[in-house]
């Protein structure tokens, strides 16, 4: 499987993967359009919902509402071959040591039996 980064894609890079089909949708069709969620979706959306209740979103860094929020969401989204992976820059400071570590670090959400595979 390809891997390719969101913020390298040019057109011509999409075009050989897909093809583009455009098609003017009214906001009235995307706001009145119907998805019906699996049991598990609707448990794991709670989910997301539940850790975020009562939570000062505008106070949580933008790594603690992608990790909270985001890729959760993401991840509910992805299907077979489409996966939600990202390159996080983690910089961290240690206290008795004069330097700093500054390097990208590549995650990406496991599938199913890549977890059980770890198991």
């Amino acid at each position: 499987m390809d891997t390719y980064i969101f913020s390298q894609l040019t057109e011509e890079t999409l075009e050989t993967l897909v093809t583009f089909k455009e098609k003017y949708t009214p906001p009235t069709e995307w706001e009145n359009m119907q998805v019906v969620l699996t049991a598990e979706e609707s448990r794991r959306l709670d989910d997301i919902k539940s850790t975020l209740y009562r939570r000062h979103l505008v106070a949580m860094n933008e790594a603690t509402v992608w990790a909270r929020a985001i890729y959760p969401m993401l991840m509910l989204a992805e299907q077979e071959h489409v996966q939600a992976w990202s390159g996080v820059p983690l910089k961290a400071a240690y206290l008795r040591l004069p330097w700093r570590v500054r390097q990208m670090v590549p995650l990406r959400l496991l599938s199913a039996e890549e977890c059980n595979a770890l198991i």
